[in-house]
């Protein structure tokens, strides 16, 4: 079963990370992966036990990340896998990092 979750919030980026890794630990759920958007987004690709969505979508509105759940869950006792995409709502600068040349 996949899930997929969109959030957004205007806590500092940091903050919100640490909320989401949080949110899911506490839900029984592991991080498998993320990609950094600049300071504008972020994705999170999880796995969570099989009908712990809702308690992860309430953790974290209670941290003031906004989410909604975007994918209808059946009934299942598997894992869910799962992604999460975080918009960054500041004013924040961007992030430059340094791109070496290719070829």
């Amino acid at each position: 079963m996949f899930a997929r979750l969109s959030a957004m919030t205007v806590i500092e980026r940091q903050s919100a990370l640490t909320a989401v890794k949080s949110a899911i630990a506490k839900a029984g759920g592991w991080i498998s992966g993320h990609n950094l958007f600049s300071s504008a987004a972020a994705t999170v690709t999880f796995e969570i036990p099989a009908g712990r969505i809702e308690e992860l979508a309430a953790n974290l509105c209670a941290e003031g990340v906004n989410v909604s759940i975007e994918t209808s869950l059946a009934s299942s006792e598997e894992d869910v896998k799962a992604i999460l995409g975080i918009t960054f709502i500041s004013s924040e600068p961007e992030l430059r990092r340094e791109v070496p040349a290719f070829g």
